[in-house]
Parts: structure tokens; C-alpha cells; sequence
């Protein structure tokens, strides 16, 4: 495997069908090469898990969420003043990002990514309710900018919050045109539009990552697979609660194919495993749905096995098609 310090290369998926290990897979032209430009070399290569930078990340992420607790608890009369503790709190995070310690510069990743957001939430904040549209939108740009031009690009959480930001515009902008408002959603609209249009936000962001793997931005598609699961499984149990389960079952096995090709072009074990669980949620749940009242058990025993046992029998063909699709 080349290193992202040696080449612009990300991990790609071998021949369909094949065991052997995935091969590099060039970043592309155009807009790859300029959010490879901007991003760095984090864009391309995820860094290796390390539990010593994932417990300082908490920890300052566990840190910042204290103090925007207290600035949004104590200090909640004057917007003014929680936005400016927001503010020295991702001032800070980014001081600690570029001068601090090495050891300690995740923590500043965490801080900073998490207090940029709730400052802009504090700032625009109008009788405790702020527009969400409008705190989507900028805190979904702040953060873009944060990875994108720095003071210290290419930081995966600041993508992350980023898309998060562009999930709770989406809700807003739909809840605002339907007017419902820009405040914060009662929990009848979260069910009813936030569902639907978590859904769409899931299968653009699933887009946007398959995108980015076929241009050999691996890192930076992790965000936007991360975030597309969560938004697709939130919608998934919103339209389900609210048009019956069979319904739920059915968009389960579109979730989990559409996971399955993307995680068959970028070569993700956890996405894969992720979309066969969706598919086989989807099948229980559907069995359970067509068995009678009175023999339920019975009967979604029966169905059940059907229909996994037609899984596993026609599965592998549908396997090399999604390789074949997600290439």
C-alpha cells in the first residue's frame, strides 16, 4: 500500500469476486485534485485507529460539551454572552490544534469542531429558538472552511460536524417551506418530514462517499458514509413508526443494498456489514408483517427462513453485481 506521504493513493477495491487485497486507486481530476489540494493528504488515507488519540479526542470533546452546557444553561438570559464563551472555546481548540502539545491536539479537533457550531446556535439564538435553517447552513460552512482552509485543514471530526451541519439544514429547510418554521421541531414534524427528508439527506450523502471513494478520497468519504447510515437509519424508523412496519421493512432492504454497492466500491468492511444488517432486519421485519395474527410465531419462523435461505442461495449473485455496480 503507497502512503499518503509518498502519493496521492486511497484504497480501492480488487476484481469482483477476487481475495486478493484491494490495490491504490489514483485521486482523480478536477474537483478531486482541488479537494485533495485543500485538504491534504488526510483526505486521502484514513490514519490507523489509535485508542491514545481516541480517548484525548473524548476527552476535549467531553470537555467543550461541560462548558457550552454551562454557557447555554447559566448563561442563557444573554445569548451575547454564551456565544462569546463559544467563541473563546473554539479559539482555544484551534490554539491548542496548531500550538499545543502533539499529543494534546485532538482535544483542540474535538473543541473546536463541537464550540464552532454552538457559537453560531448562540449568536443567531431569538427567544431561546433559534432559525435551525440558518445555523445548518453557516455552521455546515464554518466547518467546511475549518477542513478545507484551515488555520489546519484536513481534520476528518471538522468534515464530520460539516455534514452533520448540512443533515440539520436539510430538516430545517424542509420544515421552513412547509411551515412548519425555523424553530425547534416538535417531535410529530421530526417523525413526519424529518424522517422523509432524512432519508434523501442519507442517499445524497451515500452518493457523495461513493463519489469520493471512485476518486481516491477515502478519508474524506468516511464522514459522509458515517453521517448517510445514521440519516438513513433515523428516516428509516421515522417512515416506519409512521406508515407501518412492512413499509420500514421494505426501505430496510433498499438502505441496505444501496450501503452494500457503496461499500463494494470503496472497499469498507463496516459499511457492508452495515447494509447486511439493514437487509436482514428488512426481511425479519417483513415476515413478521405477513404472518397472521394467530399463528405469528409459526408462520414468521417459516417466512423467515425462506427468506433467508433465498438470501443465502441467490445472494452471492447479487454480491458480484453490487461489486461489479460499486467499481
Amino acid at each position: 500500500m503507497v502512503s499518503g506521504a509518498e502519493a496521492p493513493f486511497a484504497a480501492a477495491p480488487s476484481s469482483p469476486g477476487s481475495d486478493t487485497i484491494a490495490v491504490a486507486r489514483p485521486v482523480g481530476d478536477g474537483p478531486a485534485q482541488w479537494l485533495h489540494e485543500r485538504a491534504g493528504e488526510r483526505a486521502v488515507e484514513r490514519p490507523r485507529p489509535s485508542l491514545e488519540v481516541g480517548t484525548v479526542g473524548v476527552g476535549g470533546a467531553v470537555a467543550a460539551m461541560g462548558v457550552l452546557t454551562f454557557a447555554g444553561g447559566q448563561l442563557a438570559d444573554s445569548n451575547l454572552l454564551a456565544f462569546l464563551v463559544a467563541a473563546l472555546l473554539a479559539g482555544a481548540g484551534i490554539a491548542l490544534l496548531l500550538r499545543g502539545p502533539e499529543e494534546l491536539r485532538p482535544a483542540g479537533v474535538a473543541m473546536s469542531g463541537i464550540a464552532v457550531p454552538a457559537a453560531i446556535t448562540f449568536l443567531l439564538a431569538s427567544g431561546g429558538e433559534p432559525n435551525f435553517t440558518i445555523v445548518g447552513l453557516l455552521s455546515a460552512v464554518a466547518l467546511l472552511a475549518l477542513y478545507l482552509v484551515g488555520p489546519a485543514p484536513g481534520h476528518t471530526f471538522h468534515l464530520t460536524m460539516a455534514v452533520v451541519s448540512m443533515w440539520f439544514l436539510l430538516i430545517g429547510l424542509t420544515e421552513d417551506s412547509l411551515g412548519v418554521g425555523g424553530g425547534l421541531p416538535s417531535i410529530d414534524s421530526a417523525f413526519t418530514m424529518g424522517g422523509s427528508i432524512s432519508l434523501v439527506a442519507g442517499a445524497l450523502f451515500l452518493g457523495a462517499a461513493w463519489w469520493l471513494d471512485h476518486n481516491g478520497l477515502r478519508a474524506m468519504a468516511t464522514p459522509f458514509l458515517t453521517i448517510g447510515i445514521l440519516a438513513a437509519a433515523f428516516g428509516l424508523f421515522a417512515i416506519g413508526a409512521e406508515n407501518g412496519a412492512l413499509i420500514g421493512g421494505l426501505l430496510a432492504l433498499v438502505i441496505g443494498a444501496a450501503l452494500c454497492i457503496a461499500a463494494s466500491g470503496g472497499d469498507r468492511r463496516g459499511t457492508m456489514w452495515a447494509g447486511l444488517a439493514f437487509i436482514g432486519a428488512g426481511l425479519l421485519t417483513i415476515a413478521g408483517e405477513l404472518a397472521p395474527d394467530g399463528d405469528k410465531g409459526l408462520v414468521t419462523m417459516l417466512v423467515a427462513v425462506v427468506l433467508g435461505g433465498a438470501l443465502a442461495w441467490f445472494g452471492p449473485a447479487g454480491a458480484r453485481w453490487a461489486e461489479e455496480l460499486g467499481s
